[in-house]
């Protein structure tokens, strides 16, 4: 399937041995805690008494570059094994770091390319002369467009003249996508993005994902170990694709997958395309005799038969057909082909099925939905709405999902970028939406579980008011505290007051934010619930009510219809009514359009400029816990893991309270993706107190401390049986509990590991 040029993840094949990725990891672990220095050269002088390890590292990196020069994706990542072992010997090398770097960025974990890249230009700035290049990269998939920007720039400013004809149309590209980026990254649209769980998700590659209308069958292509036979395809190092099947369980959540094997699984490459709204007809692509083919199965009697061939007008030889969607009555076919006669790249044709069965002669979709780029993936919506992946338009970077709609004349709308955060600067491909409105889609995204994933999305726009003329209102709201200035964490829900344009409701990030993109000129209710909030702290406000700025004030006539919010704060836990001071700004003046107190059951109401961004900004009292004081203890422990030393960040508490922070998610979320590339560590997860209160008391505080993080860290996808929970009380403090400070370090959770 085109996927094999679409992997930019190689997560785990037979040449990465458990004790390669323990080793990758501590680097990296280690490689963070570092503050680079003085580029080190592997030099005799420089290693005194040391000369077989630097013998030895020297032979590694000679091997890395021998896999380095190849230039496959596959080489890429067995290069990475020898320069890690290198790496560990010495890290403060430029060259090697640079290497690295770009090993990540072309191999399977670009996530990981930036620290290395970075160190490598703290060293020796000028260690290689595309080394902004691949910053930029690294930038880019990171969504720091501006950052990435000034090294194209920067890149483009050394090349001379020659150089520049050579790779002017690649950086313009690059530039061109980071710009998409930043604007589609100031307006999105959607506000629930979350992945499935890791039963459906693993380390290796799952897309492609196909629902039936039910809504009780996804199939889905992965290249996980267990696929038939095992066998990894030496063009990239991976398991060869298989098709595997998940149903919902009692709960409505997907199971875990179950790989049918043959007749659709094969030894070659085996992918999804399409299933009929009864599941009982499956479209997929083959690799047979080392040619591919679109084929279809039917499932009769509770097996599927032998998949059958589409013929020669779509199965063209010599072409490579990957993806394909089809009309309700599966008259007309829409599919990717590379075939000659393209804008560029791949394009999305299409042909009708003809009275004897046999299909018509293609036609591509023209300019308007094919660019000089590759699309990819189409799926049809209702006969008459066509989302596709694109490398062009206005992609930000890899492939982009876009939306066009077919018009009465028979011709397809400009495509639409389905914005942020459904795309990102990775790829993003496969979206597929059920008749109810859910939708999945694959990205190969930072904070997967590893290279492409499925995910699940609500759009809180119709697809409608994509194409409308009125721009929507778009909502980017702040939650945070007055005295500590922090974000809060809160609920936020949005819906229409009639029930219709429902706003999916979400939680806001660490930071207090969130954002929704709302359809101009229509009334809306809001509930924002901050989380973590003392509302018995909170005085009631006597003085309420909305005042709106002169530019923006009622008597005003629009000419258009303003849309209406009417909203609720109230507390998460208690459901209390919260009056906390809110301002709306308008984000293209930088005006307070309006200032709002809540009354006395936590309402306001406000009537804004449609077609306009505003930053509802909520300032609110008690709902931020103190930051942890820096003094003499470290705030970590360290564990020696093989021959290793493993730092893991504590965690800490607010007085009396066990609930986690803000501060304790971010670290936890950090060690959930530790502790599950290692199942077989072991980890005693400790509790600590102050010394508040009484002996009995402090104990059971400890304990409750301990188990939330140990619960959090299950709710992540940890296994129960991975933890130990131990708990002291005060017994064991960090520091001295004297003062505040002190007796903020000492409210702890400390992480140790005792096995590998």
């Amino acid at each position: 399937m085109l996927l094999t040029k679409l992997i930019n993840e190689v997560m785990e094949t037979h040449r990465y041995k458990q004790l390669r990725i323990l080793f990758l990891f501590g680097i990296l672990f280690t490689l963070t805690l570092s503050v680079a220095g003085q580029n080190v050269e592997f030099k005799k002088e420089n290693f005194p008494n040391q000369g077989s390890d630097l013998k030895k590292a020297l032979k590694s990196i000679k091997k890395g570059d021998d896999l380095f020069n190849q230039d496959t994706r596959g080489s890429y990542g067995e290069a990475l094994e020898y320069y890690l072992e290198a790496n560990h010997f010495n890290h403060q090398n430029a060259s090697l770091n640079y290497r690295m770097g770009v090993c990540y960025l072309k191999s399977y974990d670009k996530s990981l390319a930036l620290s290395f890249l970075e160190t490598a230009r703290s060293l020796d700035s000028n260690v290689s002369k595309q080394l902004c290049l691949y910053l930029g990269m690294a930038y880019q998939y990171e969504s720091r467009f501006q950052e990435a920007l000034k090294c194209f720039a920067h890149y483009e400013q050394s090349l001379s003249v020659k150089e520049k004809e050579r790779e002017n149309a690649i950086i313009q590209q690059r530039v061109k996508e980071c710009e998409a980026g930043l604007k589609l990254k100031a307006n999105p649209n959607v506000i629930q993005f979350d992945k499935l769980t890791d039963k459906v998700n693993s380390k290796w590659d799952e897309y492609c994902p196909v629902i039936d209308a039910a809504e009780s069958i996804m199939a889905f292509t992965s290249r996980r170990k267990s696929s038939v036979g095992e066998r990894i395809n030496p063009l990239d190092g991976l398991y060869f694709e298989d098709i595997y099947f998940t149903f919902k369980d009692f709960s409505s959540y997907w199971d875990y997958p179950e790989n049918p094997g043959s007749p659709l699984n094969g030894k070659a490459n085996d992918a999804t395309v399409e299933i009929s709204a009864d599941g009982n007809l499956l479209t997929i692509y083959k690799n047979i005799k080392g040619k591919d083919y679109i084929c279809e199965s039917s499932k009769q009697g509770g097996s599927w038969e032998k998949p059958r061939k589409l013929d020669s007008e779509i199965n063209k030889l010599g072409y490579h057909q990957p993806s394909a969607a089809y009309t309700r009555d599966r008259k007309t076919i829409y599919y990717v082909s590379d075939q000659k006669g393209g804008f560029g790249g791949t394009d999305i044709y299409y042909s009708q099925m003809q009275p004897d069965g046999t299909w018509s002669p293609s036609k591509n979709l023209g300019p308007n939905v094919n660019s000089a780029y590759d699309e990819e993936a189409p799926f049809l919506f209702a006969d008459s709405t066509l989302y596709f992946s694109s490398r062009g338009f206005n992609s930000m970077g890899g492939y982009d999902v876009f939306v066009s709609k077919l018009r009465s004349d028979g011709n397809w709308t400009a495509p639409v970028n389905m914005g942020v955060p459904l795309n990102s600067p990775g790829d993003d491909l496969y979206l597929v939406v059920s008749p109810s409105g859910e939708s999945y889609v694959s990205s190969d995204r930072t904070g997967g579980y590893g290279g492409f994933d499925i995910y699940h999305i609500k759009f809180n726009l119709n697809i409608e008011d994509l194409f409308a003329k009125v721009p929507p209102v778009f909502i980017h709201g702040l939650v945070t505290d007055e005295e500590s200035t922090e974000g809060v964490i809160a609920m936020v829900d949005v819906h229409g007051k009639t029930g219709d344009n429902l706003v999916p409701g979400g939680q806001t990030d660490s930071l207090g934010v969130f954002v929704a993109g709302l359809p101009s000129m229509k009334s809306y209710e809001m509930t924002i619930q901050p989380m973590l909030c003392d509302s018995l702290k909170t005085p009631a406000n006597l003085v309420t009510g909305t005042l709106y700025d002169p530019k923006y004030d009622l008597s005003k006539t629009d000419s258009i219809p303003r849309t209406k919010i009417a909203a609720t704060l109230k507390d998460y836990r208690t459901g209390r009514p919260l009056q906390f001071p809110v301002e709306i700004v308008d984000m293209a003046t930088n005006i307070v359009a309006v200032r709002a107190m809540p009354d006395v059951d936590g309402k306001f109401s406000v009537e804004l400029p449609s077609a306009s961004s505003y930053k509802f900004h909520v300032f609110t009292k008690s709902c931020a816990h103190k930051p942890v004081a820096i003094l003499q203890p470290e705030n970590y422990t360290v564990s020696e893991v093989d021959g290793m030393k493993i730092k893991l960040e504590n965690v800490y508490f607010d007085f009396d309270r066990s609930d986690i922070r803000v501060d304790a998610a971010e670290i936890l979320n950090r060690h959930k993706t530790l502790f599950s590339r290692f199942e077989s560590w072991k980890i005693v997860v400790a509790g600590h107190t102050d010394n508040m209160g009484s002996e009995e008391y402090n104990y059971y505080l400890s304990k409750k401390r301990a188990k939330a993080v140990v619960d959090y860290l299950i709710a992540k996808g940890i296994k129960k049986g991975q933890m130990k929970m131990e708990w002291y009380g005060y017994d064991r403090p960090a520091t001295s509990n004297q003062t505040e400070e002190g007796r903020q370090l000492n409210r702890r959770v400390e992480f140790t590991i005792t096995k590998y």
